[in-house]
């Protein structure tokens, strides 16, 4: 009987790797990368808010005027 198992190796090859990278890397290793990628994430995520009210506020002031011209 003959198993079409051609997947076998390529995941047994990516474990492998995977093994690889994680005992190389020490635990203070890890903690940098984690620190760099939650930096990174709050920097993104403080230029998304800027942005956000920056628009935010053209649009405020957009209505406001059209609100101001139509009224007087």
């Amino acid at each position: 009987m003959e198993f079409n198992n051609h997947h076998t190796p390529i995941i047994s090859l990516l474990l492998s790797i995977f093994s690889g990278i994680v005992s190389w890397l020490s635990l203070n290793d890890a903690q940098y990368f984690v620190s760099f990628c939650a930096s990174i994430i709050a920097l993104i995520s403080g230029i998304l808010a800027m942005r956000y009210y920056w628009y935010a506020g053209n649009e405020k002031r957009k209505n406001q005027l059209k609100s101001d011209k139509n009224g007087n």
